[in-house]
Formats: structure tokens, sequence, C-alpha cells
């Protein structure tokens, strides 16, 4: 990983960590050139189905999709 000599983030890795926590569960595919995030190429959210959840209520941060 090129060293940058600074622990500030840029403007990328900002706008992935925004869009990372916008998500809150799923899976992510991300290009990187030169150490900085470019592209996010595939975003899949998936669904806990858990007990404690009823029916018709989905967790934080999903599309209402759900992969049974």
């Amino acid at each position: 990983m090129p060293d940058t000599g600074s622990s500030r983030l840029t403007d990328r890795e900002k706008r992935l960590l925004f869009f990372l926590r916008q998500i809150g569960w799923g899976d992510v595919k991300i290009k990187v050139e030169n150490g900085q995030p470019v592209v996010v190429y595939q975003t899949i959210t998936n669904h806990k189905l858990t007990e404690e959840e009823e029916p018709g209520q989905h967790g934080s941060g999903t599309t209402g999709k759900c992969n049974a």
C-alpha cells in the first residue's frame, strides 16, 4: 500500500465510508487504483432471517429485497 505520509482521509475514501455505512449489511466489490477506491462494481444486499424479526420487517439499510 502506498505511503501517503498523512493519516487524513481523501474525498474518495470519505465517500466510500459513507456509502458502506448506508448499506448496513451486504457484499461490496471495489476497484482500487494507486491505493485509492475508484469504483464500487457490485452491491449485493443480504437479509439475515432471525426469529426476533416480525414478518414484513426489514433491518436498517436494506432495499426491501429478501434473498431466501
